[in-house]
C-alpha cells in the first residue's frame, strides 16, 4: 500500500489524505 503512495505523485497523496479526513 505504501508503495503506491510513493509511486504517485504527491498531490494524490494529498487526494487520499482528504477521502481519509472525510471518512472520519
Amino acid at each position: 500500500m505504501w508503495n503506491i503512495l510513493i509511486e504517485r505523485p504527491i498531490t494524490d497523496v494529498v487526494l487520499t489524505e482528504i477521502l481519509i479526513g472525510s471518512l472520519t
